[in-house]
């Protein structure tokens, strides 16, 4: 399933040290019945700069899935 980049999110950890968020989408491309290429969109997931997965805990706090700690968005 291809995958694009979405958006970037510039974050601060626990120690206001800061950090950027990569958000992607998956999608695929299907023919529709009158034959027209078209998109249908799976998923997205964040990810840090280094391809660590990331988990949304709300809308401004992101938690980092291998060590727990969380990011907050800089706003």
């Amino acid at each position: 399933m291809p995958v694009r980049e979405l958006s970037r999110i510039l974050c601060n950890d626990e120690n206001k040290k800061p950090c950027q968020l990569i958000v992607y989408e998956h999608f695929t491309l299907v023919e529709n019945s009158a034959g027209q290429k078209v998109e249908v969109i799976g998923h997205q997931e964040a990810r840090l700069l280094d391809g660590s997965p990331v988990n949304y805990r709300s809308e401004n706090v992101f938690e980092i899935v291998k060590t727990g700690k969380l990011l907050h968005r800089v706003l």
